[in-house]
């Protein structure tokens, strides 16, 4: 199973939590390295590279393996996902970088990891916090 395929399968129905939920999308972008991507995000969101922030992205899956209520079985199952996830792009990947586009209520979240040979799959997801 190709790279794209396995991350594919691992972003199956996870769910990124915040004031509602919002699935995965899962991308491959031609860049020549990190150094790119804000101004792709940029063009993609309509939006000045200076609203872009960089987060640990182990912050960010902190933030969705952590169990809040022991008894909501979706919400374990996510963070089992997510664990998953996470574990994979850490095998995989030598440089991942999360990217929240802030400026409104409406947050699009970009991670990207990059591939030997200049290519880059990039996971996307929306938080809204209002």
């Amino acid at each position: 199973m190709d790279t794209i395929s396995k991350i594919s399968a691992l972003t199956k129905d996870l769910l990124y939590y915040s004031e509602s939920e919002h699935p995965f999308s899962v991308e491959q972008w031609e860049l020549a390295s990190l150094d790119e991507l804000p101004a792709k995000i940029g063009s993609l969101t309509q939006t000045d590279p200076s609203q872009q922030r960089v987060i640990a992205h182990a912050d960010f899956f902190h933030k969705m393996t952590r169990i809040v209520d022991p008894n909501d079985n979706p919400m374990i199952a996510n963070a089992q996902k997510a664990r998953e996830l996470y574990q994979y792009l850490q095998e995989e990947f030598k440089t991942i970088q999360v990217i929240r586009v802030e400026g409104n209520s409406v947050i699009p979240i970009f991670i990207a990891c990059m591939l030997p040979g200049g290519n880059c799959v990039v996971l996307r997801t929306t938080a809204i916090e209002t």
